[in-house]
């Protein structure tokens, strides 16, 4: 499986810099922790899955002594990785860039962790069940969809979680922590278990 993790780091070793730089810059701009961790992260996850979904990648997978479950279970725990890996840059970048940590929040990095974590949940399956063209596809529509109707979703937000939103006000914040916590958890095990469902059954 480590194997697996590396492929997908040498297959973005070009992109690198980029990286870095991107990182750097937000840094530099004092962009909340979180969104730097949750942009980079997904970005470095998606490259990693839309290579993957090309057919010719995938038999090519198969015929390397890997299971199904090895080559599945490296997309998860490569998640985790390659998002610390991000925490990691983003510390470091505020150590050389501002001098400090003290904008190094904690609670931001959690946040964009469990963000992480809770979009590659969607993610991985889909990419076993969709066509690259049609998951690029579908992200365009649910684009265009959100930006058309982004005024109305809005109202809907306000009027239908109003209540919601005040106990969470309420709630401690170690609880909404642990409580989110769990639920990216599970969310995650439930996504990683239905993948290799997925992918196991999957011909090509």
């Amino acid at each position: 499986m480590l194997d697996l993790i590396k492929k997908d780091v040498r297959i973005q070793k070009n992109y690198f810099i980029f990286y870095l730089a991107l990182i750097g810059f937000f840094v530099w701009e004092n962009i909340p922790n979180a969104t730097i961790v949750v942009a980079m992260s997904l970005a470095f996850i998606m490259n990693t899955l839309y290579y993957d979904m090309k057919d010719q990648v995938n038999i090519l997978l198969n015929s390397l002594p890997y299971t199904r479950k090895e080559i599945v279970s490296s997309k998860y725990v490569g998640t985790v990785l390659y998002t610390t890996g991000v925490v990691l840059l983003v510390y470091m970048g505020h150590l050389l860039i501002n001098g400090n940590i003290s904008a190094f929040s904690l609670e931001n990095i959690l946040v964009g962790f469990g963000l992480v974590m809770l979009i590659t949940s969607f993610s991985i399956p889909c990419s076993y069940i969709f066509k690259p063209q049609h998951v690029l596809m579908g992200g365009m529509i649910l684009m265009a969809i959100y930006l058309l109707t982004f005024k109305l979703i809005s109202e809907f937000f306000q009027e239908s979680f109003r209540t919601f939103i005040n106990w969470l006000m309420k709630t401690p914040d170690v609880q909404l922590y642990l409580m989110g916590g769990i639920f990216v958890l599970i969310l995650f095990g439930l996504s990683w278990l239905l993948s290799i469902r997925i992918y196991e059954r999957k011909a090509f």
